[in-house]
């Protein structure tokens, strides 16, 4: 027998005393099993504990990537809050006809009655107005939660201020060779559709429409029903009957001749609240549900941060929808404000029964009242609360929003699991209307 493989042969034997050799007995095997078995075990618990570990925190980090770009989308909006807008539409003294300046008070015209009545949101114009506990649902009210409706006005379209060329009854006709046109694409030698097509871009209808003298620097508001260019030379916006004031013998204010001193721009109204976009066949894809059996992700609760560009008559549907952050549980504003005697600033948190001075409606006291409203609007802080898409514990931390119940679906076998939560507030500054006069 060769060397090799005597040697092969003896690697499984032992050596007896008396020379001879023989083999691990069945007790030995099994304690080199049993321990060999048991260190499996070992590894596999620990494996299977790192992998729940980086699992939960995977979808932590992703609640947080969430939180922090919804945040950021928030902070831009706030930051252009009332550009090229009234920081107040109820008591600007710039606007035509305008509030009495010696006593405050309220213009009622364009506020209530007739024809305005129908665009209640042009109404509330202003830097800013906030429903406070706006959003309800049973899950919500279970634990304490009552998000607020912020809703901004602003130029969020363009940075321009388009010429006008004249104006007549329902019609306003903007200069087709203005610069500002040029940088929006619009090309005076083309053919009406695609010029059109620009318009439309910028002037969408059913959208506000800020009209300012360049010469007095009055302002005052209307409505796009249509934006059309019959040639390319022609760009016109159409907007109701009997909106503008012309000034006359018995109007103090309003446009002068043709309205060759005119400039527009477009006012966005944008709301963000929490609420959920299931029934929009073109947000399918996102609510399909993928968690525990039979899809028990798309049987917790489950809200997002929804971006809605609104119509000025709330009776209307939003002119455009998109989901800034998913999976939010909690949206609540506070206020920085300056006060209209000291001129100290003043911080009101969320839920502070002083919000409703400066954020109120317009035509509700006592956001209308003296040295009241939104144009004393200095920061708000808003607070966005953000979850994880699963739950990763069976309990909670009593003394903030760490986590939050998720019902379980069919086939659980536990009342309820807890997901977590990642909150972010600030401070944003409000400077669009820092050079505005009040007295």
């Amino acid at each position: 027998m060769s060397r090799s493989l005597r040697d092969a042969r003896s690697r499984g034997t032992r050596k007896l005393p008396h020379g001879g050799v023989r083999a691990f007995t069945l007790v030995e095997l099994m304690v080199a099993l049993t321990g060999g078995l048991i260190f499996s075990v070992f590894v596999f618990m620990l494996t299977r504990d790192v992998s729940r570990f980086f699992r939960n925190e995977t979808g932590l980090s992703d609640a947080t990537t969430a939180l922090l770009a919804g945040y950021q989308r928030l902070r831009a909006d706030v930051q252009r809050a009332g550009f090229l807008a009234s920081p107040n539409f109820a008591k600007d003294i710039g606007r035509c006809p305008a509030r009495t300046p010696t006593t405050g008070a309220v213009n009622t015209t364009n506020i209530s009655g007739g024809t305005w009545a129908t665009y209640d949101l042009l109404r509330d114009l202003a830097i800013a107005r906030l429903d406070a506990g706006a959003t309800t649902s049973t899950w919500l009210t279970a634990n304490g939660l009552a998000p607020d409706e912020l809703t901004l006005y602003g130029n969020y379209t363009t940075a321009d201020q388009y010429p006008v060329r004249s104006y007549s009854g329902q019609n306003i006709y903007l200069d087709p060779n203005s610069e500002e046109l040029a940088r929006a694409g619009y090309d005076s030698s083309g053919t009406g559709s695609a010029a059109a097509a620009v318009l439309q871009r910028i002037f969408a209808a059913g959208t506000i429409l800020r009209v300012v003298s360049a010469d007095t620097g009055e302002e005052q508001y209307t409505i796009v029903t249509a934006a059309a260019a019959a040639t390319a030379g022609a760009p016109i916006l159409t907007i109701p009957a009997t909106t503008l004031v012309a000034k006359s013998s018995t109007t103090s204010c309003g446009i002068r001749g043709l309205g060759a001193d005119l400039l527009v721009n477009p006012v966005n109204i944008i709301r963000y609240r929490l609420g959920s976009l299931s029934d929009n066949a073109a947000f399918a894809a996102l609510y399909g549900g993928t968690g525990g059996s039979a899809g028990a992700d798309a049987a917790w609760p489950r809200l997002d941060l929804l971006r809605e560009e609104l119509n000025p008559n709330s009776a209307l549907d939003p002119l455009s929808q998109e989901i800034v952050a998913e999976f939010a549980v909690d949206f609540r504003v506070g206020v920085q404000v300056t006060n209209a005697t000291t001129g100290a600033l003043e911080t009101y948190p969320e839920g502070n029964a002083n919000l409703n001075r400066f954020l109120g409606q317009s035509t509700v006291a006592p956001a209308t009242e003296a040295n009241n409203g939104p144009q004393l609007i200095r920061a708000l802080q808003p607070r966005l609360a953000i979850r994880s898409r699963v739950p990763d514990r069976q309990g909670s931390i009593a003394g903030g929003l760490y986590r939050v119940p998720l019902t379980t679906g069919s086939g659980g076998t536990a009342a309820s699991d807890y997901a977590r939560v990642r909150t972010l507030q600030s401070f944003i500054a409000t400077r669009n209307t820092r050079n505005r006069v009040w007295n």
